[in-house]
């Protein structure tokens, strides 16, 4: 990933000044990071970039941001175009027949396994596995926390729960994947 150019209340100071050269900012900063968060929710590198598409069209379109809270919005945009996606019956439809070769090669996404290639680590590819049998709440906590850093303060304002709730559930989804990953080893 490209490192981070500018933190959320620089990029509202040059959105203000100048709003397309902000705006560059803002997705230079965060388009990576939308794109994999929605990679890990949805296991679907096509429907991760078309989702991360939505996400940077709906901020181009809000053209305000309050100061330095633009990285929980994103992400919030970005969650909530996944359940959006995810509950729409056309695109249950339309990610099956796209994703039909999953049934017929034993459930093998050549464009995870490229991924997987690229990066060589088993242990990835089954905590990949595993965090696909959690469900879509317990994959989102765990992603925000551990693969995109954010705080319980950012995870509660990118779910709209409490920071008691995300404690808890964050515990839960934890021991969740523990077991799931403990059980395979058996």
């Amino acid at each position: 990933m490209k490192p981070k150019t500018a933190n959320d209340l620089e990029i509202c100071i040059r959105l203000r000044e100048d709003f397309g050269r902000g705006f560059e900012l803002l997705y230079d900063n965060y388009y990576e990071s939308i794109y994999f968060f929605l990679l890990n929710l949805s296991s679907d590198a096509q429907l991760s970039f078309d989702l991360t598409q939505d996400v940077f069209v709906k901020a181009y379109k809000k053209e305000i941001f309050d100061g330095d809270r633009i990285k929980p919005w994103l992400f919030k945009v970005a969650l909530n175009e996944f359940y959006m996606n995810r509950r729409s019956y056309f695109s249950s439809i339309r990610n099956l027949i796209r994703n039909i070769y999953k049934f017929m090669d034993d459930g093998k996404d050549p464009a995870s396994e490229a991924l997987e290639r690229q990066i060589g680590k088993e242990e990835k590819s089954e905590l990949r596995k595993r965090l696909k049998e959690l469900g879509d709440d317990d994959r989102a906590i765990l992603t925000l926390k551990y693969y995109d850093s954010f705080s319980y303060e950012e995870i509660s304002e990118t779910l709209g729960i409490e920071i008691g709730t995300v404690m808890s559930r964050l515990s839960r989804a934890r021991e969740k994947l523990r077991r799931l990953m403990k059980n395979d080893g058996s």
